[in-house]
């Protein structure tokens, strides 16, 4: 799943992939009809592997917890699958703004605007 954003001209695109961290790994293998692998090692492998992989665009890692898990899927009706948690960790970076860091936007903004000091934008308002 490839979340993008276009900024000017150039769209960036972002590979969301879940990360479940050591301690929280046996509380997504207690959730009923799960797909997981059975240790958190062989998980960290299919990690790293997404990582070195994203389909076009850059991956971004979103830490996802079994409880938010839980809600999400029973709020969406979902099965405690893996193609559950991919869906869960692209709406969580689409709620956190896909990812995306301001400071990057300010400075194209400044660059398409040369007469802008930093902080500044169209009459002196400050970004934000």
């Amino acid at each position: 799943m490839l979340c993008s954003f276009q900024a000017g001209l150039a769209a960036v695109s972002y590979d969301p992939f879940p990360v479940i961290s050591r301690e929280d790994y046996p509380e997504f293998l207690k959730l009923p009809g799960h797909d997981f692998p059975s240790n958190h090692e062989t998980w960290a492998h299919r990690e790293s592997f997404l990582r070195g992989s994203a389909a076009g665009g850059a991956a971004v890692p979103v830490s996802v917890h079994p409880a938010e898990f839980r809600e999400y899927c029973e709020k969406n009706n979902l099965p405690f699958t893996r193609h559950s948690l991919n869906q869960c960790a692209y709406e969580k970076l689409q709620a956190q703004g896909l990812g995306v860091s301001l400071g990057p936007l300010a400075r194209l903004a400044q660059l398409k605007e040369p007469g802008l000091r930093g902080g500044e934008a169209g009459g002196g308002r400050g970004l934000g």
